[in-house]
């Protein structure tokens, strides 16, 4: 892997799971005779599943639970 890749995959959010770069070339109308090459670069990336805990899950459950702590708490009465 080069510096590019190892970069890529430092970020920690997403998996790299390959890469692809696929050239076409293409002519236009106006100039019938020359070809223009186009290149395509494919990333195919997969979230790991430790954002989803980290991000949405804990901090749904810890807002849940202060939720209930300061619902079933009792005030006193007001004279």
């Amino acid at each position: 892997m080069d510096g590019r890749t190892l970069l890529c995959l430092y970020v920690g959010v997403w998996h790299l799971v390959g890469t692809e770069v696929v050239r076409k070339e293409i002519s236009y109308c106006m100039h019938p005779g020359v070809n223009y090459p186009q290149l395509f670069f494919v990333l195919y990336l997969q979230r790991k599943p430790h954002y989803y805990v980290i991000h949405i899950t804990l901090p749904c459950v810890f807002l849940t639970f202060i939720a209930l702590l300061v619902s079933n708490r009792r005030l006193p009465a007001k004279p």
